[in-house]
Formats: C-alpha cells, structure tokens, sequence
C-alpha cells in the first residue's frame, strides 16, 4: 500500500472542488456557510462570546435560523441588541441571506460601508440608548444597494441627515426617525421611494415637508408630532392618508390642503396655535376621529357639523372658545369645556339677521319721518314767529 506519512497532510491529489476549501499558502480551511461564519463573528466579538455559551450555534440567542440544526442553515435574522457592541462585527456581511438586522441599544459610532453587501436585507433597526457617548450621527450610503429593504427603523437616534441616495429603496415601505432630534429635513429623493406606506418624523427638528411629497401615492400614515412644521406642502393631499398626526407642532393656521385628503380617517391637531377652522373642514366624510384641544380656536365654523355625527370631535382646551354652534352640538362625540354653551342655528342666525334687519328699516323710517316732522315743525314754528314779527312792524308803523 502507499507510505501514509507521505500522503497524510498532502492535498495535491484532492479534487479541484475539494482544493477549494483550502487556501494556496496553508492547509487552513475556508468558512463557507453561516454556521462558521457567525462562529467567526462570536471569535471575534467578546460581547458575544460571553452570551454565546453553547457549542451549537443552532442554540444560540439573538438569531433566526431557517433551516435550523442543518449544516447548511442560514441565517435569517440577527438581533444584537444592548450587549455593548462598539463596532459592527465584519463577518456579518458575509451572512448574504440575512433579512433582518437590528442593532439597538448599542454603542456604534458608525456603521461598515460594507453593509450594502446585505442585499436580501428587508428589514434594518438602530434605535440608540439615551447614554450613548459614541452616537451614530449618519449612515452609510451604501446602505441604499440594500435594495430589498422595506422598514428602515431610526429610532432616538443621533442621525443628523439621511443619505441623499435613499430614494434608490423602492421596495422601501416604512420610514421612522421618530425621537432623532437633530435632523432637520428629510432628503428631496425620499418621494422617489414609491411603495413607502408610513413615515414617522415624531420627535424630530423637521422644519417642512419635501413640496412634492404628494409623489407617494401609497402613503397612508404620516406621524410628525411634536416638530418644527407650521406648514404643510399643498401637494399632500395627493397622498392617500388615513392617519395624518401634527399634534404638538408650530401650525397657527390650519392646512387647508388637509380638508383635501378624502381618504383621511383621524387627524391629530391638537397642541397647537391654531385660531380658526376653515368652514370647509365639513367636507371630510371619512373622518372617524378630530383632535383639536389645546389650540386658540375662539370659534367653530358651522361647516364642522357636515361630518359624520359620529365623529370623536375634541376641542377642549381653547379657553376663548365660548359658543359652539347648536348644528355642531348636536355631533354624537363632540367634547368641550365645561361653561361652553350651544350658539344660534343657522336657521335662528338668518331669522335673527332678517328681524335686525327689519328693526333696523323700521328704525331708519321713523327716523326720517322724525326729521321730516322736525322739519315742518321748525318750518311751522319759524313761520308763525315771521307773521307775529310782521304784525309787530305793522302796528309800529300805523
């Protein structure tokens, strides 16, 4: 038989396909699958090291196989969530089927440009801790080539821009930088992202709306609460929004581009300045739910009373709010301040204009039969005074 001592390490005979899993310098074997790659990642990483204990990584937390206890699993998701992380570990890359990836409550200072290479990732997730001293002020561009993404988390995070490339995610569905309190605008390509559904700017130091936002024609939750916006572009109300909130914001007058949205179900308004309602207002037949409390409004158009009766309509807290008209009283849901009371139908206003004005033609008439009478009393009596005058001249001559 062949001298085994000769052929023990040697690897010249094996297949080419077997000569593969062996570099060209050493007989050092090649990782292949997401088994050793995430058994990389634990060598590498201590913080996982410590929460890694078992020796299949099968068993392990935080990930989601999809072929579980196999050789050639693959990782589908990967959750390293407040385990200390300070830098992204580079063999996650390399798990090219991963889907989900959230990394919250860690502290990354920044994120590998390599994280583009997850092109099957549908869903990625940062929210920062509050004590986080290494914040995470941008991301990546290359996080755009990840064109499969679909919800794009930024929760409470330091981010200060979003990449000008983020109109590349067309499969994007949802968008929150809810708690970002340093971003200020929203990238103008954002309306290029066509299938997104939901955005989520609460929180944030977002001043206005890209002016052609009404581009996404599948939008139907806009959360911007506690902002910096006062405005609303006009073209918004192409957006086919349902849940439209801007409670806490900086709005003086209300958006009439809001009473455009047919397809609006709640508006959220309240905590604002807002001093008047258009009579307009009237025309959202799919409203469910109107929240204006806490705004400056000193009136209430009659117009508010064509929505549904049983609209939840508040409007507490607007302390110069004194009448509510009787047609807006009769609303199923309507809320107020206790000492508001029910105003003049229209009908009783149009009666009441009509007797004013009647009393008011009555008033003027006796007026001017007044000064006529005035007149020909005045006339009268000069008259009489002229005639007595004359008879005194009269009889001094004679």
């Amino acid at each position: 038989g062949p001298d085994r001592r000769e052929t023990r390490h040697s690897t010249h005979s094996l297949p080419p396909a077997i000569m593969g899993c062996f570099s060209s310098k050493a007989s050092t074997y090649k990782v292949t699958n997401d088994v050793d790659f995430v058994r990389n990642i634990r060598y590498k990483c201590p913080e996982l090291a410590a929460l890694w204990t078992q020796s299949d990584p099968h068993e392990w937390d935080l990930i989601e196989w999809d072929r579980r206890g196999t050789a050639l699993a693959r990782v589908l998701k990967l959750r390293l969530t407040n385990i200390g992380l300070a830098d992204l570990p580079s063999d996650i890359v390399n798990l090219t089927a991963l889907r989900e990836l959230n990394v919250s409550g860690n502290n990354l200072a920044s994120l590998p440009s390599s994280i583009g290479q997850l092109t099957e990732l549908r869903k990625f997730v940062l929210c920062e801790r509050d004590d986080n001293n290494f914040a995470l002020t941008a991301l990546p561009d290359s996080i755009t080539r990840c064109a499969k993404l679909e919800e794009l988390i930024l929760g409470a995070s330091s981010i200060v821009s979003l990449p000008a490339s983020i109109g590349n995610l067309k499969e994007l569905r949802h968008l929150s930088v809810r708690g970002s309190k340093h971003l200020e605008l929203l990238p103008d390509s954002i309306v290029q992202c066509s299938a997104l559904t939901e955005i989520n700017i609460a929180f944030t130091s977002i001043k206005s709306l890209p002016e052609s936002i009404g581009d996404l024609r599948k939008l139907e939750i806009l959360c911007a609460a506690s902002t910096k916006l006062s405005s609303l572009p006009v073209s918004i109300s192409n957006c086919p929004l349902k849940l439209l909130a801007i409670e806490g914001c900086e709005f003086e007058t209300f958006p009439e581009e809001i009473v455009e949205i047919i397809t609006l179900e709640r508006l959220w308004a309240h905590n604002n300045r807002i001093m008047k309602l258009p009579e307009s207002i009237g025309n959202m037949h799919k409203l469910e739910e109107l929240t204006l409390q806490g705004n400056r409004l000193a009136s209430v158009p009659v117009g508010l009373a064509s929505i549904d009766a049983s609209v939840v309509v508040d409007l507490t807290g607007n302390p110069k709010l004194k009448f509510v008209p009787s047609e807006v009283m009769s609303l199923d849901s309507v809320k107020l301040d206790k000492g508001v009371t029910k105003g003049y139908t229209t009908d009783q206003r149009i009666n009441q204009a009509e007797d004013l004005a009647d009393r008011a033609g009555d008033l003027a008439a006796r007026k001017a039969k007044f000064a006529k009478e005035a007149t020909k009393a005045v006339v009268k009596k000069a008259a009489g005074e002229a005639s007595s005058m004359a008879s005194i001249l009269m009889g001094k001559k004679k």
